[in-house]
């Protein structure tokens, strides 16, 4: 098998990069730290010196150290997907200040935004959604909420900053609604899916009533068409009727979230 795949992508003196970051997802798979280690460390040189280096293959190599008990040292200073793999571990031991430590002490131009880069934007979203998790385990829920707002501006499609932002109650309503108009759709998403994501954060936010659609959005008909078929919208509907005691109505919108999930 390795032989038959080895034929595809390479990278320096034909090595399969392609094939070696699949032998690093497996390993890991198996728990073979060493075996993803190495591999994810090749990986990693064999990209780099192709002139196609990836910031997935700094995360494989960063996860594989420290499922393997190693530190990732200076590869989390200026690397985000390792800052944040690193946050993670340490908010798992409750570490939380551990983990507000590291972003102190990392490369400050990496926890910039980039206009033209919003591959590093949803790194950085991820970031500050653990920055905002460790400073809600101090109770400093303030500052949690800057980093979540901060999180959604960086990347509008990452959803958990909102829903963390809502189930803290961080906000009032009236700011949350203002947060989402806010928010730069159009300049990270399609117009189709910025339309599905803003009524779908519209509707997360409403629990006692259907928001309503300012007049200046644009109608989408596919947009409306999957939002209304996806599972987020019935348990939408779901939490609404419950909100004002409609137990049979909330109960049917959970049947239709359910089945919205069966496989056929």
């Amino acid at each position: 098998m390795a032989k038959a795949e080895s034929t595809s992508r390479s990278g320096v003196e034909g090595l399969n990069v392609d094939f070696m970051r699949s032998l690093v997802k497996q390993y890991s798979e198996l728990g073979l730290w060493t075996s993803a280690l190495f591999w994810a460390d090749a990986a990693g040189a064999a990209s780099k010196g192709s002139g196609t280096a990836s910031g997935d293959d700094v995360w494989l190599l960063a996860s594989a150290l420290l499922a393997r008990g190693n530190t990732i040292g200076l590869l989390m200073l200026h690397h985000l997907l390792c800052l944040g793999v690193a946050m993670r571990a340490h908010l798992a031991t409750q570490e939380a200040s551990v983990a507000l430590s590291l972003m102190e002490d990392c490369d400050p131009a990496i926890l910039e935004p980039k206009s033209s880069d919003q591959t590093h934007n949803r790194a950085l979203a991820g970031v500050l959604v653990w920055q905002a998790r460790a400073l809600s385990a101090l109770e400093r829920r303030e500052a949690a909420a800057d980093a979540l707002c901060a999180a959604l501006r960086a990347d509008c499609a990452c959803v958990e900053a909102l829903a963390l932002l809502h189930r803290q109650r961080a906000l009032t309503h009236k700011r949350e609604m203002e947060l989402i108009e806010s928010l730069p759709l159009s300049s990270q998403l399609g117009a189709a899916e910025g339309a599905l994501l803003r009524g779908a954060l519209r509707d997360r936010v409403s629990r006692h009533a259907p928001p309503p659609s300012p007049a200046v959005d644009p109608v989408i008909p596919e947009a409306e068409a999957a939002r209304a078929r996806m599972a987020e919208a019935a348990q939408c509907r779901g939490r609404r009727l419950a909100a004002n005691c409609d137990w049979a109505g909330a109960l049917k919108a959970l049947g239709e979230t359910l089945t919205s999930h069966e496989v056929c």
